[in-house]
C-alpha cells in the first residue's frame, strides 16, 4: 500500500498493512489495537 500519509504510523501499527479499530457510526476512531476487554469496557461505558 501506498504509505504517503504515513496512516500506519499516525495510528501506531508501524508499516503493518492493517489493524484492528473499534469504529463508532459517525467514523470517530475510539480504540486502536484494542483487547477483547477494552472493547467490552468501552462499549458497556457508550451503553450506559
Amino acid at each position: 500500500m501506498n504509505d504517503a500519509g504515513k496512516i500506519w504510523e499516525k495510528y501506531g501499527i508501524g508499516n503493518a498493512g492493517g489493524g484492528t479499530f473499534l469504529v463508532d457510526k459517525e467514523g470517530k476512531i475510539l480504540l486502536i489495537q484494542p483487547t477483547a476487554e477494552e472493547v467490552k469496557a468501552c462499549l458497556d461505558k457508550l451503553l450506559q
